[in-house]
């Protein structure tokens, strides 16, 4: 049987474009849209591919930055994934909720990211007090981008923290996030 194509909620697609809009206005979209190619429309419940979004996310990047070298592209794209995240309802209420208790968060991982994605899987385990590995399967993102978009949340947060990010067997991607309340 073949695996799905990995996908993500359009909602989570537009808030990358809302993002580029606040930074650089119409001008910031209509250039995205020159490079992008084809129309900038997702409906907020369509399944888009993974890919798809990566592409945005690199264009915006360069919009951005001017570019990027490629061995922080991932990471910083994770960033930049997170604090787009934020502007959405469904983040909002994952952010105030992740205040009061970041792990619990953490720790429904699968279901918080059945609802965001199709065709990936994420699991969480809790490996001691203030930490948790976070497991992603069919990962259609490089490995450093959720690593980006975990040490991005901790930021926000005002949290002192790390986020190991290894490749294991299976396809398997695992994220170590480990953090301190200030």
């Amino acid at each position: 049987m073949e695996k799905p194509t990995p996908t993500i909620k359009g909602i989570f697609v537009r808030s990358h474009l809302r993002g580029l809009k606040k930074a650089k206005g119409k001008a910031g979209l209509d250039e995205l849209a020159r490079r992008y190619g084809k129309p900038l429309v997702f409906k907020s419940l369509a399944n888009i591919p993974v890919a798809e979004e990566i592409r945005i996310i690199d264009l915006i990047i360069d919009i951005l930055y001017g570019g990027m070298p490629a061995q922080k592209r991932a990471f910083e794209a994770g960033r930049l994934h997170f604090r787009n995240f934020l502007g959405t309802a469904p983040a909002k209420l994952l952010y105030a909720e992740s205040k009061l208790s970041i792990k619990a968060v953490f720790l429904r991982a699968r279901l918080v990211a059945s609802y965001v994605f199709k065709g990936m899987k994420f699991d969480a385990e809790d490996m001691g007090r203030q930490t948790v590995k976070i497991s992603v399967r069919d990962c259609a993102y490089p490995l450093e981008h959720f690593q980006g978009f975990f040490q991005e949340w901790l930021a926000v947060l005002g949290f002192v923290g790390s986020v190991g990010a290894e490749a294991a067997e299976g396809g398997v991607f695992e994220y170590l996030v480990e953090w301190h309340q200030p």
